[in-house]
């Protein structure tokens, strides 16, 4: 039987120091607990702090680094954290991670997933 891998990425378009639901470690540790909850295995978290979504010039270099490590999946807390450039920008993501034998999970919204388990 194949292990899931799962790859964590947040984003913030400015970063919060508070430990508040919509604070960095709040939502790692939620996307976290999801990938445990399904027995996948953890491989690494990746976060763009002070980084726009919207912003197409903005640069979130973790994110180009998550995307160049994907082994067999993802997880984020929010589709909104991963871009707020359009579905566009979103759906060219999800077919990436798919060429490349991953899925797109969200601990937020779960009419997203769409990864096995």
């Amino acid at each position: 039987m194949l292990t899931m891998k799962a790859t964590t990425y947040v984003r913030q378009s400015r970063q919060r120091g508070d430990e508040s639901q919509g604070s960095p470690e709040a939502r790692r540790k939620q996307t976290r607990a999801l990938i445990d909850s399904r027995g996948w295995t953890f491989v690494e978290h990746y976060q763009d702090l002070g980084a726009s979504g919207y912003d197409p010039t903005a640069a979130r270099p973790r994110l180009d680094a998550a995307l160049a490590a994907i082994a067999e999946g993802r997880a984020v807390y929010r589709l909104d954290r991963l871009t707020r450039r359009g579905v566009g920008e979103a759906t060219r993501i999800v077919d990436e991670l798919r060429r490349n034998g991953a899925s797109f999970v969200s601990a937020y919204e779960p009419s997203t997933t769409s990864a096995r388990n």
